[in-house]
């Protein structure tokens, strides 16, 4: 791995995303990005951002991801009772080890249906 990975780059809605430049894309669902940014240096992570739904967002995240190949880890936090309810970090955590597999949300839209108690898709 390299010392000093290149600076994360978002391809998608890259005004949602605070940049840095480490290996830790930290995911943080309802709360605010800023207030986890404050606390780190630049170093300590990739890039942070907001997930709100487990249905809108996990393919943007996951788009990115795939557009920074120096990323090793992702954080999800789940830290307000407004993160646990909404269930994106929950079902970004499922996503991973899980997969998914084609779905369709409505005749004529396919999706990737994310193996997950929490409802969530992603469309690619």
């Amino acid at each position: 791995m390299p010392s000093s990975p290149p600076l994360y780059t978002p391809r998608y809605k890259p005004g949602q995303v605070i940049c840095g430049q480490g290996f830790t894309v930290i995911v943080t669902g309802w709360t605010l990005r800023q207030a986890i940014a404050k606390r780190l240096e630049p170093s300590d992570y990739a890039a942070i951002g907001q997930l709100y739904s487990p249905t809108r967002g996990i393919s943007v995240l996951v788009r990115n991801l795939l557009c920074n190949p120096h990323v090793r880890h992702l954080i999800a936090i789940a830290a307000t009772p407004e993160d646990r309810n909404a269930g994106g970090c929950a079902c970004v955590r499922d996503f991973l080890p899980r997969a998914s597999r084609r779905g369709r949300l409505k005749p004529g839209s396919d999706c990737w249906r994310i193996h997950s108690e929490i409802n969530g898709f992603s469309r690619f």
